[in-house]
């Protein structure tokens, strides 16, 4: 297995846990936009996790994960969900107390900063993609949908943030490399 991160500092801390308790993780500084430090297809699984919608170009990505991967390998990644965490979105409370998600600007793509500063999108911003952007660029790469989940929150989370039981924060895909282009 191999850790990829932009963020030598984060890299850094990667590999003093790997080194308190070894699973064998190496670790490199890259961009996922080039993998520069891998080597084309010699993986057989890619995973992202609540990262492509902070890279700026999700097709250079895309290309750069479909080099690495073997055929018939599996990319799978998470986001958070590019329908209802978009520019302009905020909750809304009705008087009976029911939660809704308003949408006002899902069809503007590009960089974005959440109104409230203490969020982590507000703090960080994000590069606000439609779904139909998400899965063309996928197939446009040759990549084939394999399983796609929206999660909704259960338990401890649901009693937290309610909302996230009402609308799925998160989009999980599962693409195959099986088509070349």
């Amino acid at each position: 297995m191999t850790g990829v991160d932009l963020s030598a500092a984060l890299i850094d801390l990667a590999r003093q846990k790997e080194q308190r308790r070894p699973l064998g993780v190496q670790y490199r500084v890259d961009d996922a936009q080039h993998l520069s430090t891998m080597a084309a297809q010699s993986v057989d699984a890619c995973v992202s996790n609540l990262a492509l919608m902070d890279i700026p170009d999700l097709v250079a990505v895309v290309e750069a994960v479909k080099r690495v991967l073997i055929p018939g390998g599996s990319f799978t990644f998470s986001v958070t969900h590019p329908c209802f965490q978009a520019p302009g979105a905020f909750w809304n409370r009705s008087e009976d107390q029911e939660m809704t998600r308003v949408i006002l600007k899902y069809f503007d793509e590009g960089e974005w900063r959440s109104t409230n500063p203490a969020g982590v999108r507000g703090r960080v911003g994000a590069h606000h993609r439609t779904l139909t952007t998400y899965v063309n660029t996928l197939v446009r790469a040759g990549f084939a949908l394999d399983q796609m989940s929206e999660p909704r929150a259960r338990g401890p989370l649901a009693q937290v943030k309610p909302e996230y039981a009402v609308v799925p924060p998160f989009l999980v895909m599962r693409w195959l490399n099986e088509i070349s282009v």
